[in-house]
């Protein structure tokens, strides 16, 4: 069976945190959380941690540079899993990419998932728009450019997974 890390970036934003920790703690080895928020919420964020006894969660601080995309591939190196699945705080993967994520890990000559990224407002109204991005990856077999949720992938097959298989965001 193929190993797979949870990559969460987080920004002062304990409260979404942990709720996208408790989602997929079952799902992976290990959940690799680099953190930019301000010295009382890491304080709080790793009493948190320790308090509720989350072995999986392995904590890195990483200086805020305005907003998370430049410190990805330092995340993604702090992974010791062959597979990545990389979120942020701000979303939540649907039930059918969890179920969907250890299937076709363990089965799949792909290097990469496209996943359907579904995108709401502050209201909670699903907006139009929606995009599909490489979330899903060996992480081998990934390079990080810097771009806003923009991983390259050379010389990679990359597959698109389900639309009934998402990120909500």
């Amino acid at each position: 069976m193929d190993q797979l890390s949870v990559l969460i970036f987080s920004k002062g934003d304990t409260e979404r945190l942990f709720g996208l920790i408790d989602d997929v703690y079952n799902l992976a080895e290990e959940i690799v959380l680099i953190d930019s928020s301000g010295e009382k919420d890491r304080i709080a964020i790793a009493n948190i941690i320790t308090r509720k006894g989350l072995v999986k969660v392995r904590y890195f601080y990483a200086a805020s540079l305005g907003y998370p995309d430049p410190i990805r591939g330092y995340g993604v190196s702090n992974c010791r899993s062959e597979w990545v699945l990389n979120l942020d705080t701000d979303e939540k993967p649907s039930d059918s990419l969890k179920d969907e994520i250890r299937s076709v890990i363990d089965s799949t000559d792909a290097d990469g998932f496209l996943i359907n990224r579904i995108n709401y407002d502050d209201l909670g109204r699903m907006v139009l728009n929606h995009d599909y991005q490489l979330r899903l990856f060996r992480k081998n077999k990934a390079v990080f450019t810097g771009v806003i949720h923009n991983f390259i992938m050379p010389m990679a097959r990359q597959e698109k997974l389900p639309d009934k298989c998402y990120i909500k965001h």
